[in-house]
């Protein structure tokens, strides 16, 4: 009897790195960044085609074959200048640069006339083999601003499958996260200090297209309507809570966060959200205290759009990086 040898490989060895393609599912030959990461997870998405066919006997299943395979790959991260952007310009648009000198103003808006950019995750499993996933699309991004931790993003992608292993060097990042304490919050062009988590998830159905292309592939990732939702709880003022008053009134205000390093108020991301429709608005009390809790949706309007059309967010980065994300 053969035993087999059982590797335990460290968790702690895992690390992600990431490139922006030039064209769909063609793997850069390297990451430009590298993310820091939390319970990232690769799966393997194949079709499972099962000859039921009819033989005359009692059974169901007589076989079993590999169609079309993709992936998808989530992590969690944090709020990192030299990586949220590429988050946010792969749920909605490139990345537009402007400025001749540091700082320079990195904003991305809804693209309404093609596809957000497609990028290559290098994941390192923890084993030393270093797996490009090409054709990435993001599905969601999630910013979670929580008082008394760091700005968490959770992020999910639709790829095709993970190809042979590269070799790669990991250049960990030297930037350091933000802290949701940074965070200003105003909606309607006042700011609030009430607020004890606000979230804001950009989300689109993205899936693979099929086609015959006489591979395993897909032809394409294909991300299509975006939608943003945003959820808020703070301390409850009262019936003339703005929260409050804006969903019984319809009000839909414009919301704008800004988040910066400690100590640094040169650098810093922006999350613009010109008109938002409130879903739900209710107060109840927490352990101690009266709490509002709200739902809304970001509208589509033409203040945060920069291609003349329309979009739901904008977002602005000021960074020390002078090529797009």
């Amino acid at each position: 009897m053969t035993v087999e040898t059982t590797n335990v490989y460290a968790s702690n060895y895992q690390w992600l790195g990431i490139a922006l393609e030039d064209s769909w599912g063609v793997a850069p030959a390297g990451p430009t960044a590298w993310i820091p990461v939390t319970s990232p997870t690769y799966t393997p998405v194949p079709q499972l085609l099962s000859d039921q066919a009819l033989r005359g006997m009692n059974g169901v299943d007589y076989g079993q074959q590999i169609g079309m395979i993709t992936s998808t790959f989530s992590y969690t991260t944090y709020l990192y200048a030299d990586s949220v952007f590429s988050h946010l310009a792969a749920i909605l648009g490139p990345d537009t640069v402007t400025g001749d000198t540091a700082p320079y103003t990195h904003t991305a808006s809804l693209l309404n006339n093609g596809q957000p950019p497609s990028y290559t995750l290098f994941y390192n499993d923890g084993s030393g083999s270093l797996l490009p996933i090409s054709g990435a699309k993001a599905s969601s991004v999630k910013f979670t601003i929580k008082s008394g931790g760091l700005v968490e993003l959770a992020v999910s992608w639709v790829a095709k499958k993970a190809g042979d292993p590269v070799t790669g060097v990991n250049t960990p990042t030297t930037a350091i996260p933000m802290p949701a304490w940074t965070a200003l919050i105003s909606i309607a062009g006042n700011q609030y200090t009430k607020y004890s988590e606000v979230d804001w998830e950009f989300k689109r159905a993205t899936a693979p297209i099929t086609a015959l292309t006489g591979t395993q592939d897909p032809s394409a990732i294909f991300a299509p309507g975006l939608e943003v939702d945003g959820t808020f709880t703070g301390i409850y003022q009262g019936v003339t809570d703005n929260d409050y008053a804006n969903f019984l009134a319809n009000t839909q205000p414009g919301m704008s966060i800004v988040v910066t390093n400690q100590n640094d108020d040169t650098h810093s991301l922006t999350l613009q959200f010109s008109q938002i429709a409130y879903q739900v608005a209710s107060f109840s009390a927490s352990s101690n205290y009266m709490e509002v809790k709200a739902t809304t949706k970001a509208l589509m309007n033409t203040t945060d759009a920069t291609d003349g059309e329309m979009s739901p967010a904008k977002a602005i980065l000021i960074s020390t990086q002078s090529t797009a994300f």
